[in-house]
């Protein structure tokens, strides 16, 4: 009986850990595309400077 208890108390740590671990995966996601548009903004204006007058830091 006790390596019952141990097969379900191990699989329970693992289920918890994974959904940790998928709370991470959905944290990056949202900070990597929020990064990307902040990139993507940023070049899109310093693409227009250029085109507008080739003076552009």
């Amino acid at each position: 009986m006790n390596s019952d208890s141990d097969f379900f108390e191990t699989k329970h740590k693992n289920i918890k850990r994974a959904e940790s671990v998928e709370l991470d995966v959905q944290k990056l996601r949202v900070i990597s595309s929020f990064i990307g548009g902040e990139i993507g903004r940023h070049n899109g204006q310093v693409t227009e400077c250029i085109n507008s007058e080739n003076t552009c830091v």
